[in-house]
């Protein structure tokens, strides 16, 4: 058979009457009727084949049921001829056909595990349960039945995949039970396993599957048990294991599980886990520790020869029964569970008399829980401490392995751990760090309150140069420190100093910020780490903890010391002195000094001469560095004034204020002008009297040179001159611009900027900035309008044109997104600056809808995610764009991301309230006219506009085809002539916006024409398909309309139909025998 019945092509039903249908009815059932007895009889070909024939009949009948129903025999033909590729689609069609009916969910798993799609099949078996659960059925039938297949499924999926198949299925506890009794009934051990490991449930990945959370209480292990004492593979052990203990855990009993007569069920437990001679004893290790209240008498009960658990241990010992570390652990469990070895037998004899004397076993017995052990352990660990001591670090590592194992043994995890550090100590000193990471990390998994733990690991991540390793570290160990309350003073603040000594080693800063983003110190300890370093003259570890990420700011925001209170650090001399030392010293002193002088330290006593003061000194470092910016004096000046302005005013052992000290050095050629220009600016602005004369009775001017801009500075008044001269230079350059030499006009701003940046006054320095970017932009220099537009911003953030211009410079570079986020800050900063909404924010609103189709629609909703204008606003943007007819801006603004909604659910103008909006020219527009302003307009984005508009308000205007035409009947008169089925437009007016429009939609044009007779009349002149015609009946007739309504003609609509047509005969009868028909045309087209 080459394709499906389904994709045979059949011949259209006509107007059937009952009597037709009735024939046609039992023609199929007979045919059916054959098939079956065929497929009984196992001639599964010619049940396809007469399957095959009926289906067309069901189908022109229009039954679902009966057309699923002989989908589905079909499909299980197929299966029985091997066709599983056509049984899997016939199921798949029976479901979309008649979704309720189940089977079709069974017979789809089946062909897809046939094909050996096990995914699929597992979905399809889900389907069918949710189905099943969703139409109430008993839980015993259909669901019951469908968690069994899935049971039978799971084990040839991924786990992965599992999880997420079955995430959706959550039994009932009921049901979950019913599950599992099923199975462990059947002795399907397997899908035991799998139901309860597997993925599903609604739980979290790995943690559970189906059937998590049952109740086993009524389960008897017994046939369980006998399978796990001889499984007839030992690759399944495991599997049989895990299964015996979920049982246990969720409320199943041992039953009547026995080895020797006289056994209860835990004594011939015990005896199998100890005949298979593994150390961890994973059964009774469950039992003995997490079921213990439950288990507690079965532990204490005693077999027909009154011998206890304890008892059967030491004989299995003594008969060589098991091995001796196995004996060993079963002991523990036991004592630790609350077993007494005092207890006698029937014999008179405690478990120790059945132990060979001197064993392990019996000196365990003989003192408790582990004594025997333990006394050894510390013997053997003392002797490894000894060698260590001697530098023998080879045996000493060797004699704590041995030490090692008997603390397994006992299970005790403080000595383990204390062991494992001094192991991973001598690894260290034999230069084995893998080794004594490994120690390090398994005392941390162990004893985690064990803080050296960490401190070794991270030394041996170091040793190892896995600098990000040994951060984590050292942090998880902070973290943990504080955790159990540690002193501050003690390990929290140890491990912040090893961070501290790590930080510079780890290559990229990002790691640095992602691995410290949880160490948020108390203010006190950052304090402390502060002066711990300062104390040690660790200049370049307190640049570190200042700067380098960590404690919980955004990225490079700060360190783990930030916001330390510095105010009792007076010493920074030894850090000044090593800042003057070196005409270019490193860069991270300055930042240094500047940093603890905002946390509050003090210049301390620093001179570099004799009379100085340490402010007076502080500037002559700076001055003769040369370097323009002045860092730390310019902090000082600026943000510490109020601090430090009794240092700032005052004088030297000659009567020298800082005003004088400049004047000086410009004089004597220690410093450059510049650095004297800003310096003399600083000091004037921070409140120094020029006027203050030194000893000699002169003033600072008198000590400069005569007519230099020193001299004029201190003469005048900060920056006088200078701004005079800036103001010239720059009108000489707008002039220019004027003029169109906009060469000239960049070479003078470039002069103007030079001395605005002198000046330091933020607003001139911008203005400058931005007239030399429209002087780039003229000259084609687009990088250089960019860049000096982002200075702009950077410089004087308030003033807008900064980011028109640097949207501008992105925009003929082509880096549409960029531009699009300058534009995007320019209006967030207008709103946050509180401009008239119909000013600047409106004309970025504007921008931004000019970028935005030049941009990925993901990246659209990514950057304008921020930009949520008030409704007024977005009312406006709307309004200028509609005025303007840029239709397809309008499109962007609704539909291309923004407006702080969720992705593909809008844009910045979604929400806003279009009722003033005349539709008509869009509407003309959609109808076919050309328009030059709705540049590659497509009929999709037409169409979407026009939805959009409707949606917020708007009304269809004054649109008309003829005269006499109402908006509506020219609207629907477009639609019919596209002959879309979908007639978008007017569904969404019959449907969404019926009750705004139900006025407009029974209108009567001037010759009392209904919209039912604009469509019958398109129809009976061919201007409109058929199915379309139909739809739009369909649609009026459920929005209101009266079919009965005459014209001034007196006729009604159905007169102007083609008589005994889809449309006549839905127009004549009303809507419903119409919707039948053509509900029996659309099922047909399925099987064509």
């Amino acid at each position: 058979m080459a394709t499906p019945p389904w994709q045979w092509s059949f011949p259209p039903p006509g107007q059937a009457n009952r009597q037709q249908q009735s024939r046609l009815k039992s023609e199929m059932e007979r045919i059916a009727k054959r098939a079956t007895t065929y497929f009984h009889q196992e001639n599964f070909a010619e049940a396809s084949n007469l399957y095959s024939e009926a289906l067309p009949l069901a189908a022109q009948l229009g039954d679902e049921s009966d057309i699923a129903l002989i989908l589905l025999n079909l499909s299980s033909c197929f299966l029985r001829l091997g066709r599983f590729d056509l049984a899997f689609f016939g199921a798949q069609e029976a479901i979309s056909v008649h979704p309720t009916r189940l089977k079709g969910y069974d017979k789809a798993g089946e062909a897809a595990l046939a094909l050996q799609s096990f995914n699929q099949a597992l979905e399809f078996l889900r389907d069918g349960y949710l189905m099943a659960v969703g139409l109430g059925r008993p839980l015993d039938k259909e669901p019951l039945t469908f968690l069994l297949r899935m049971a039978e499924v799971i084990p040839n999926v991924p786990v992965g995949d599992v999880e997420m198949i079955l995430h959706s299925v959550q039994p009932v506890q009921s049901l979950r039970n019913m599950l599992v009794e099923r199975l462990v009934a059947e002795q399907k051990w397997e899908l035991v396993h799998a139901v309860f490991f597997c993925g599903g449930g609604g739980y979290r990945p790995n943690s559970g599957g189906i059937v998590t959370g049952c109740d086993a209480s009524m389960i008897n292990l017994g046939t369980l048990l006998y399978l796990y004492m001889a499984p007839p593979l030992q690759s399944i052990c495991d599997t049989i294991r895990d299964t015996i203990r979920v049982l246990l855990q969720h409320g199943s009993g041992l039953g009547g599980f026995t080895l020797e007569q006289g056994d209860t069920p835990m004594h011939a437990l015990l005896k199998v886990e100890l005949g298979k001679g593994e150390d961890s004893l994973p059964v009774m290790t469950i039992i003995c520790e997490s079921l213990k209240t439950r288990f507690i008498k079965a532990l204490q009960a005693t077999d027909a020869k009154g011998n206890t658990l304890l008892h059967v241990v030491a004989m299995a010992d003594r008969e060589r029964q098991t091995i001796q570390r196995c004996a060993l652990r079963a002991i523990r469990l036991l004592l630790n569970a609350g077993l007494d070895a005092d207890v006698r037998n029937a014999d008179g004899k405690r478990a120790d008399h059945y132990a060979r004397r001197g064993s392990e076993v019996f000196l365990c017995l003989e003192r408790g829980s582990g004594e025997g052990l333990k006394s050894e352990m510390e013997r053997i660990a003392a002797c490894a401490t000894a060698y260590f001591r001697q530098e023998n670090f080879v045996e000493a590592c060797n004699l704590h392995t041995e030490a090692l194992q008997l603390a397994r043994q006992l299970g005790d995890g403080s000595d383990f751990a204390l062991i494992l550090l001094n192991r991973s100590s001598c690894f260290l000193r034999l230069g084995r760090f893998d080794l004594a990471l490994s120690d390090a990390q398994e005392v941390i998994g162990t004893r985690p309150i064990r803080l050296k733990g960490y401190y070794k690991a991270g030394d041996a991540s170091l040793a190892l140069q896995s600098f990000n390793q040994a951060l984590e570290f050292f942090r998880d160990g902070y973290l943990k420190a504080v955790e159990i309350g540690r002193p501050l003073d003690n390990e929290p603040l140890t491990f912040l100093l090893r961070m501290a000594e790590v930080i510079p080693k780890v290559p990229v800063l990002s790691d640095v910020e992602m691995i410290l983003l949880p160490v948020q110190p108390v203010q006190s300890l950052r304090t402390m780490l502060v002066e711990r370093l300062v104390a040690e003259q660790k200049w370049e570890l307190v640049h570190i903890v200042f700067f380098r990420g960590g404690a919980g700011y955004r990225s490079n925001n700060g360190g783990i010391a930030s916001g330390c209170d510095a105010s009792k650090i007076d010493h920074l001399a030894p850090l000044l002195l090593l800042y003057s030392a070196s005409p270019r010293p490193l860069e991270f002193i300055g930042d240094t000094i500047r940093a603890l002088l905002q946390h509050g330290s003090g210049l301390g006593s620093f001179s570099l001469e004799q009379g100085d003061t340490p402010m007076h000194a502080l500037l002559k470092v700076e001055l003769r560095k040369g370097d323009d910016s002045l860092p730390v004096m310019t902090m000082v000046c600026e943000s510490l004034k109020a601090r430090f302005i009794k240092a700032l005013q005052a004088t030297d052992a000659k009567g020298n204020t800082l005003l004088h000290v400049v004047a000086m050095a410009d004089r004597e050629r220690q410093t450059s002008q510049r650095c004297a220009l800003r310096a003399i600016r600083l000091l004037l602005n921070a409140g120094l009297d020029a006027d203050v004369c030194n000893a000699d009775g002169k003033r600072a001017e008198h000590c400069a040179r005569r007519g230099s801009d020193i001299f004029l500075c201190l003469e005048r008044g900060s920056g006088e001159v200078l701004k005079s001269e800036m103001e010239r230079i720059a009108a000489c350059a707008t002039e220019h611009f004027r003029q169109e030499n906009f060469a000239k006009a960049c070479h003078l701003y470039t002069e103007a900027l030079q001395l605005a940046r002198q000046l330091g006054h933020g607003s001139d320095l911008a203005l400058i900035l931005l007239n030399r970017s429209s002087c780039f932009l003229r000259l084609g220099r687009f990088d250089l309008a960019l860049s000096d537009a982002q200075e702009a911003i950077r410089t004087r953030p308030t003033r807008l044109k900064g980011y028109h211009k640097a949207g501008d410079a992105a925009l003929e570079m082509q880096l549409f997104n960029q531009a699009l986020m300058f534009i995007r800050d320019g209006y967030l900063k207008a709103v946050e600056l509180g401009r008239p909404l119909d000013k600047e924010p409106l004309a970025f609103l504007v921008r931004m809808a000019e970028v935005i189709p030049k941009v990925l629609v993901g990246d659209v909703e990514m950057i304008l995610l921020p930009v949520q204008p008030v409704q007024s606003l977005r009312t406006i943007l709307v309004e200028r764009l509609v005025t303007e007819q840029k239709w397809e801006l309008v499109h962007g603004v609704f539909f291309r991301g923004g407006g702080g909604y969720k992705p593909n659910s809008g844009g910045i103008a979604t929400g806003c309230d279009a009722s003033m909006i005349n539709l008509a020219p869009l509407l003309h527009l959609y109808k076919g006219a050309p328009s030059p302003r709705c540049v590659g307009d497509t009929i999709h984005d037409i169409r979407n506009t026009i939805h959009a508009l409707l949606k917020h308000g708007s009304e269809l205007g004054r649109f008309s085809l003829e005269q006499g035409d109402t908006p509506m009947h020219a609207l629907l008169k477009v639609e019919l002539g596209k002959g879309e089925d979908s007639l978008p437009v007017m569904t969404m007016v019959c449907e969404s916006l019926r009750s705004r429009f139900t006025n407009a939609l029974k209108a009567t044009d001037a010759k009392g024409n209904t919209l039912l007779h604009v469509v019958v009349m398109a129809d009976r002149e061919r201007q409109t398909r058929k199915n379309c015609a139909l739809r739009a009946i369909r649609l009026l007739l459920d929005a209101g309309l009266d079919a009965d309504i005459s014209n001034a003609d007196g006729k009604r609509a159905e007169h102007y139909a083609r008589r005994g047509t889809d449309l006549f005969v839905c127009l004549k009868r009303g809507r419903g025998e119409g919707m039948h028909h053509h509900h029996d045309s659309g099922l047909i087209a399925r099987y064509t």
